[in-house]
């Protein structure tokens, strides 16, 4: 058995003032409010650069003020635009810059190939690279939740709940280094290992 490792490269980075330590725009609750605050800046700054009193035409504070304006603006854009350049994809609840794409590489998925996930997140984590497949699975012995983030996986033909149920010659089993358990079978034999990150890539061939 042979075992490849793809470097995971650095993940813990300075903690730079306009990342730390969640970072600009990137925690996932927050998404939905950014654009809003976008277009709340930019009306808080037109107000502030427009508005002037009687008493301040052509004085310096008038325009000091109108210039910090813009440049507050201008600072938290760049700021966030620059955590993104060094933060990249990353997830700052796991600390870790997902690596799904990589594991990808050593996976083939076809007719007589499946991938299968180690559980709803792995799965939902790496749909992407395998939503044009329809040998892309995940592992669960029980029902998924009908509740919160899964419940679009519930009843979905996408679960199987043993291995040997399926009826490919290889099987790709991606699991995460938080869940690096080697599923139960006697229809297959492993065979192969690889390592992405925080990502395994686990191959099986029918005995």
């Amino acid at each position: 058995m042979s075992a490849r490792q793809v470097p995971s490269g650095p993940t813990q980075l300075p903690h730079w003032w306009f990342c730390w330590p969640w970072g600009f725009f990137t925690v996932r609750y927050a998404t939905p409010f950014i654009p809003f605050l976008y277009a709340s800046l930019a009306l808080i700054c037109v107000r502030i650069a427009t508005a002037q009193h009687p008493s301040e035409n052509g004085s310096i504070q008038h325009a000091l003020r109108k210039w910090l304006s813009w440049i507050l603006c201008l600072a938290l854009l760049i700021g966030g635009s620059v955590s993104f350049l060094f933060r990249g994809n990353y997830i700052y609840e796991r600390a870790l810059t997902p690596h799904a794409a990589q594991a990808s590489e050593f996976t083939q998925c076809d007719s007589s190939s499946a991938v299968v996930a180690d559980g709803e997140f792995t799965y939902i984590d790496s749909y992407y690279y395998y939503h044009d497949c329809d040998n892309y699975h995940f592992l669960k012995q029980d029902d998924a939740s009908s509740g919160g983030g899964y419940a679009p996986l519930h009843g979905s033909m996408a679960q199987v709940r043993d291995l040997d149920d399926l009826s490919s010659k290889t099987i790709y089993y991606l699991t995460r280094s938080s869940n690096d358990k080697k599923p139960k079978t006697t229809e297959y034999r492993n065979t192969d290992h690889y390592s992405a990150g925080e990502y395994r890539v686990k191959v099986f061939e029918r005995r």
